[in-house]
């Protein structure tokens, strides 16, 4: 089976609550399911669009911006921009499930720490094997930065229901 893109978007609370594109949220999904020529075509688009250029491939952009973006040997690549950062990871595809899942206050959890391959995982669930969360990342910065979107999205949820 071929390999699956997506393009992200990551940024800190301040601006997703602005940021019309994020809208409330620090971890986004731009694009999915997507080949990986689609997904560098993409992000190229989404670049030029963002700093007003046009360039015509990413070596350009690299040889012009090399402080604020990067590409990996995988072909995988990314950038920031005014404190939002775009990557195109590959999707996983497991049996987890993709939204959080909201467990009662005082519940013992367990944490589960994983890596399939370049994708690093992390699994917090109730005692007994329920309901629970689910963060993956290309790198355990990202990871931490989704789970600590998930839990604050839970508190906020719960408190202004």
């Amino acid at each position: 089976m071929e390999k699956t893109y997506k393009i992200t978007g990551k940024t800190n609370g301040w601006i997703a609550q602005r940021d019309t594109l994020f809208k409330g949220k620090e971890y986004i999904t731009i694009e999915s399911g997507l080949t990986l020529k689609e997904a560098q075509e993409k992000m190229l688009d989404f670049f030029n669009e963002d700093h007003d250029t046009g360039y015509s491939n990413w070596g350009l952009v690299r040889c012009n911006h090399r402080n604020n973006t990067w590409s990996h040997k995988d072909g995988t690549r990314g950038y920031d921009y005014d404190s939002r950062y775009y990557y195109i990871e590959e999707e996983v595809a497991d049996d987890l499930p993709d939204e959080p899942q909201y467990c009662d206050d005082n519940v013992r959890l367990s944490l589960e720490l994983y890596r399939n391959g370049d994708v690093f995982g992390i699994w917090l669930s109730d005692d007994f094997g329920g309901s629970g969360i689910k963060a993956t990342g290309s790198t355990p910065e990202e990871v931490a930065a989704n789970i600590a979107s998930y839990i604050a999205d839970y508190f906020y949820k719960r408190d202004n229901e």
